[in-house]
């Protein structure tokens, strides 16, 4: 491989371009790319992620109850206006 287009010819050809090849459905590539990715590692980051999330949220948490106390405005409108959902049991991307 010389160049950038034989790198991305290559990178097609073996499977791990975005579209599937060989008359292969797109599920069967998308499974068959995230099992690429597991053993490569990819997924091996998941419990810190996980960690880094907690501290994130304790953080906001916190942030939150301060302004609350010294402020003078509510836990949630500090929430609200982060765009966090700190004092729900909800658990999107969002939740705090």
């Amino acid at each position: 491989m010389n160049t950038e287009h034989d790198w991305l010819v290559w990178w097609h050809d073996e499977g791990s371009g975005m579209r599937p090849v060989n008359g292969q459905d797109h599920e069967s590539h998308v499974r068959d790319m995230t099992r690429i990715a597991w053993l490569n590692g990819a997924f091996s980051f998941a419990d810190e992620i996980e960690r880094l999330r907690a501290e994130r949220d304790k953080a906001r948490r916190a942030w939150c109850l301060y302004l609350a106390a010294n402020a003078g405005l509510e836990k949630e409108q500090v929430a609200n206006m982060n765009g966090w959902d700190c004092f729900k049991e909800a658990t999107d991307e969002r939740h705090c």
